[in-house]
C-alpha cells in the first residue's frame, strides 16, 4: 500500500514546486519592471535658444536697477548707460506734455549720437502723472492731455493696446511735427505711469521699437506708491526726506538727474511747468563723506545745507532765475518757505 502511494505524492509535489517558481518569478519580473524595485535613470532634455529676460527681482547680465518706491515702479537700464534731465518744455510742439507731470527720471546711451529717420537715439525715460479729479479712464486721459488744437492731430488715436508691469496699457505717439516721443502708457492707484524714448519717425510702431527698448520693458514693475495723495505733501523713501509745497507750485515736477561732478547720492529738479517748465530748484543728497569732500574741494561748492541724518546730508541750489530772470516772489518768498517745510524722514 506504502508503495503504491509514492508515486502519486512525488507528482503533486512537483507540481506545487512548479507552481511556487513560476510565481516567483512573476513576482520579482513585477518588482523590478513595474514595481518598487523599477531603477529610474534621469535623463537631461537638449538645450534650447531661449530670449533673455529678467526674472523677478533678477538683473540682466550687464544692466543696473533704478528703483522708485516715492512713484511705485522700478526697471532695468544698461549699467553703462547715464541718467539726464529729460528735455520736456511745455511750449514745445509736444503741446501740454508738462500737465500733471509730477516726476520724470531718464537714461540714455553716453556714446549714442542722436539722428533723424527711422533710427532712434538709445534711450529710455519714465514719466509719471498724477490722476486729477476728472480723471475717467486711460483712453480718455491720453486723448484730452495729448490731443493739440491742430488738423494734424485732432484725431488723435491713443495707440495699440499692450502690457507693461502686468498692467494693461496702449502704446501711444506723443508730440508731432519737430519729433515724436513713443510710450507705454499704463494706469495704477493715483498714477500715470509712461516709459518711452525719444523718436524723430511717425511711422515706427511698437515692433519697430529699438531692441535695446524691447529689453527694457519687460523688467519694468509697477508696485505700490508710498507718495501721498495730496499732491501737495512730497514724500522720498529712498533718501527718506518730506517737502510740503503750497498752491503757489501747482502742478510742480520732481525729476531725478545726474549729479555729475558734486559728488552726491542723488539729485531732484524741482521745476514749475506754469513758468514754461524751468528749473526752479535743485536738492542734492551726499552720503557724509561725500559732503566733507564736496566742502573740501569746493568745485563746485556744495548747495545749503537743508537737513542731515546719519546717512545723509540734505542741501539746496536755486536756479538762475526764470526764463532767465529771477523771480522776486519765488526767490524772496516761495523757494525759503518750500525749504522750512523740510523734513527727514
Amino acid at each position: 500500500m506504502d508503495q503504491k502511494t509514492r508515486p502519486v505524492v512525488s507528482r503533486w509535489l512537483w507540481i506545487i514546486l512548479a507552481i511556487i517558481v513560476v510565481l516567483a518569478a512573476g513576482f520579482f519580473s513585477w518588482y523590478y519592471l513595474s514595481g518598487p524595485g523599477k531603477k529610474v535613470t534621469a535623463t537631461t532634455a537638449s538645450a534650447t535658444a531661449t530670449v533673455e529676460t529678467a526674472a523677478p527681482d533678477q538683473l540682466l547680465a550687464g544692466y543696473s536697477k533704478y528703483s522708485n518706491d516715492t512713484y511705485g515702479f522700478n526697471f532695468q537700464y544698461p549699467e553703462t548707460w547715464t541718467s539726464t534731465k529729460s528735455e520736456t518744455n511745455t511750449e514745445s510742439s509736444q503741446g501740454k506734455i508738462a500737465k500733471d507731470l509730477v516726476f520724470k527720471v531718464r537714461y540714455y546711451d553716453p556714446n549714442a549720437v542722436k539722428k533723424e529717420g527711422p533710427n532712434p537715439p538709445d534711450d529710455v525715460y519714465m514719466r509719471v502723472y498724477k490722476k486729477n479729479s476728472d480723471f475717467t479712464n486711460l483712453n480718455a486721459w491720453l486723448v484730452s492731455t495729448f490731443k493739440l488744437p491742430n488738423t494734424e492731430l485732432e484725431d488723435y488715436q491713443v495707440g495699440s493696446e499692450i502690457s507693461l508691469g502686468g498692467l494693461k496699457g496702449y502704446y501711444s505717439s506723443i508730440g508731432c511735427c519737430a519729433g515724436v516721443d513713443r510710450n507705454y502708457v499704463v494706469e495704477k492707484g493715483n498714477y500715470i505711469y509712461s516709459l518711452g524714448s525719444s523718436h524723430f519717425d511717425s511711422s515706427i510702431t511698437d515692433k519697430d521699437m529699438p531692441a535695446t527698448f524691447q529689453k527694457i520693458a519687460p523688467t519694468v514693475k509697477i508696485t505700490t506708491a508710498s507718495a501721498a495723495a495730496d499732491w501737495k505733501t512730497y514724500n522720498n523713501s529712498t533718501y527718506g526726506f518730506q517737502l510740503t509745497f503750497t498752491d503757489s507750485w501747482k502742478n510742480y515736477a520732481i525729476e531725478e538727474m545726474a549729479t555729475g561732478s558734486s559728488g552726491g547720492s542723488a539729485g531732484y529738479i524741482i521745476a514749475v511747468p506754469s513758468t514754461n517748465n524751468k528749473d526752479v530748484m535743485s536738492i542734492i543728497i551726499y552720503t557724509p563723506d561725500a559732503y566733507a569732500k564736496a566742502v573740501a574741494a569746493a568745485d563746485p561748492a556744495p548747495g545749503k545745507v537743508i537737513g542731515q541724518t546719519p546717512k545723509y546730508v540734505y542741501t539746496y541750489i536755486p536756479s538762475n532765475g526764470l526764463n532767465g530772470e529771477p523771480d522776486s516772489t519765488f526767490y524772496s518768498t516761495y523757494i525759503p518757505n518750500l525749504v522750512k517745510t523740510f523734513k527727514a524722514l
